[in-house]
């Protein structure tokens, strides 16, 4: 193939990582071949897991609610798009809150990031009962999990601190910032820093002496970053970038065949051929695609 025909890249799903994968790729470099890429995405949007709605002024993230400054490679991209004027620090929005028994409650000083995270406030907070209090003071006596079993993450919570607590305060935090389901989450991946301070001898005990940043959690805290509209704006933005008919929006791949060097991708809007794939859907949904190419890939897949 000559050096001055577009190398093919197809990309497996819209989300930020697909997205950004294919703006890198997109971008002519002199003295590099051109590249021409193709998105397949199942949904008629971009964004993936991340998804903002709003209502009149209100804006609702119906997945991560901010991106992580310590972690500074998609702000950096956010700024190179063009996004910094619209950042905004989450301490900025006021005291974050959670829902509990179908009321909105702040989120008791000492777990709310500003500051180093503290037990008498969240005791003196209406979001547990006596005995839910009483549980959570249990909690370095909880005894851990033997060598390095796994569990769900709303498991390792409710042992750890006790059903009550895990449910109105350490899920929901949680989830708020992995975007993902605690109870289907792996504790030992969804929260590793927690996983750690529970073998070092316990939670409460370790987060007071080492703070939000020993366990990598730092809620609503200085870390937090969120933009104006939402965080769908920088998926949005991503997308403005790339060449018109690179997204194919509403198109699931549902198969890869190979065909000597090149990649035969077949979505729901037929068949196309590449010179390579990056895939960057979710595992289940990847176990479907490569089941015919590699059986034992696509069952750890699943």
């Amino acid at each position: 193939m000559s050096q001055d025909q577009p190398r093919r890249v197809a990309i497996l799903g819209a989300g930020l990582t697909g997205l950004a994968a294919a703006y890198e790729l997109s971008r002519s470099r002199p003295g590099e071949r051109p590249v021409e890429v193709a998105v397949f995405e199942a949904e008629t949007r971009v964004g993936g897991r991340l998804r903002t709605d709003g209502h009149e002024d209100a804006v609702f993230e119906a997945g991560a609610y901010a991106l992580n400054s310590r972690r500074p490679q998609a702000l950096e991209l956010a700024r190179e798009l063009g996004l910094g004027g619209k950042e905004i620090r989450a301490r900025d929005l006021g005291p974050p809150a959670v829902v509990c028994a179908g009321r909105l409650h702040r989120l008791p000083a000492g777990l709310r990031g500003d500051g180093p995270p503290r037990l008498l406030p969240v005791l003196g907070s209406p979001l547990l009962s006596w005995k839910g209090k009483l549980r959570l003071l249990c909690e370095p006596a909880v005894r851990g999990l033997d060598g390095e079993a796994d569990e769900p993450l709303a498991a390792f919570l409710a042992r750890r601190l006790g059903p009550e607590a895990a449910e109105a305060l350490a899920v929901p935090l949680l989830e708020s910032g992995c975007a993902g389901d605690a109870s289907a989450l792996s504790a030992v991946s969804g929260a590793p820093g927690l996983v750690e301070l529970e073998r070092r001898g316990g939670l409460l005990r370790g987060l007071a002496r080492g703070g939000w940043p020993v366990c990598g959690l730092e809620p609503g805290g200085a870390a937090a970053v969120r933009f104006q509209g939402g965080l769908r704006v920088l998926s949005e933005a991503i997308a403005a970038r790339l060449p018109r008919p690179a997204l194919r929006l509403g198109s699931a791949v549902t198969r890869l065949v190979r065909r000597g060097a090149a990649w035969e991708v077949r979505a729901e809007r037929g068949a196309e051929s590449f010179d390579a794939v990056i895939a960057a859907l979710p595992a289940p949904a990847l176990a479907g695609v490569v089941g015919n190419l590699d059986p034992e890939l696509a069952g750890i897949l699943r």
